[in-house]
């Protein structure tokens, strides 16, 4: 029999509930990204509600930096209004992953969320 941890955080003004999988997940994403980008910086910063989703998605910072990358190379980067009524810039990699960087506001230039494209955010 397995134990399973529940803990509870606050990401963006949201209670969210990590278990133990996912926090570890989290954790291993963070320390691989430290690990790709030492002796460099990342093209883009993470707010922790990005780094949350990435962890569950299986998304490292590196993919998030190839897809930013190759999508302002093919033109494949577009602008809407989200949520909040801020514009963010979506950018859609040709490694099929789409990053959504937020324009205003506390969190501009920073990714938001990213996903397979193909898969809702």
């Amino acid at each position: 029999m397995s134990a399973h941890l529940q803990l509870n955080t606050y990401v963006g003004g949201r209670l969210v509930g990590l278990g133990v999988d996912a926090l570890e997940a989290l954790n291993a994403a963070r320390e691989a990204a430290q690990a790709a980008n030492a002796g460099r910086s990342a093209a883009v910063e993470l707010t922790g509600h990005a780094a949350v989703r990435l962890a569950q998605r299986g998304i490292t910072q590196a993919v998030v930096d190839e897809a930013v990358q190759t999508a302002e190379a093919t033109g494949q980067v577009t602008s809407k209004v989200g949520q909040y009524g801020t514009v963010q810039n979506i950018y859609k990699g040709t490694n099929g992953i789409t990053v959504i960087v937020e324009t205003e506001g506390r969190n501009a230039g920073k990714v938001i969320t990213a996903f397979r494209t193909g898969s809702k955010p």
